[in-house]
């Protein structure tokens, strides 16, 4: 569903799980890649959770009754309440224009027919589908500088495009899922994507009964 541009020599991929997100970029490691990277997990869980809170988006965008300037003033309220600060460099302003983006597509009616057949949940505008959107929007908005993606374990998956690779498989069951692991802790690492050099991140998302309804 993504891919690493060849003229990078090396990628840094997020993930974040259980749900899971992943990022791509073009540096080495440091922790000005980090803080980026849980600056665009904050402020696409920001955008997720409008939706998680108006419940009538699910089953139909378009006549839920929110406009997209709320939708987005929502959004922008949600992140700076998390991170305390406004959206001040080009990533998280590409990420919000993906995010206007598909929001405007959803409540214009234009995936009405989308996830109609063949899959689980028919029709919903899912929080998690919603997130799918955007990733794609937003690696094509910063022209594969950025590639973020979700994922689930096996057992928990839907749409076989966000099937979690054999890096986020390990984490997932090597670390998130063991005895011990601190609840949210992000993980890092220096690894490969793709089969090329990459910073990876992953960072775990948990289950709720709200989120087992759809």
């Amino acid at each position: 569903m993504f891919s690493v541009k060849p003229k990078f020599r090396s990628a840094k991929v997020l993930s974040a799980t259980l749900l899971a997100i992943s990022l791509t970029v073009p540096a080495l490691a440091d922790e000005k890649d980090e803080a980026m990277a849980k600056k665009l997990t904050i402020l696409l869980r920001s955008a997720r959770a409008v939706i998680s809170a108006n419940p009538k988006m699910i089953g139909d965008p378009t006549t839920a009754g929110l406009k997209i300037e709320e939708f987005m003033d929502s959004t922008k309220k949600n992140y700076t309440k998390t991170m305390g600060t406004a959206l001040d460099d080009d990533a998280t302003k590409n990420l919000m224009k993906a995010i206007e983006e598909v929001a405007s597509n959803a409540i214009g009616g234009k995936y009405k027919d989308r996830w109609t057949t063949g899959v689980e949940y028919p029709g919903k505008f899912l929080p998690a589908r919603f997130a799918a959107e955007v990733s794609t929007q937003f690696s094509a908005l910063s022209t594969g500088k950025y590639v973020l993606k979700l994922t689930v374990p096996n057992k928990f998956l839907v749409n076989k495009a966000n099937q979690a690779d054999d890096w986020e498989t390990g984490v997932i069951d090597g670390k998130f899922l063991k005895p011990g692991w601190q609840r949210g802790q992000i993980y890092f690492e220096q690894a490969s994507y793709k089969g090329k050099p990459a910073f990876r991140g992953i960072v775990p998302e948990y289950y709720d009964t709200t989120c087992l309804k759809c």
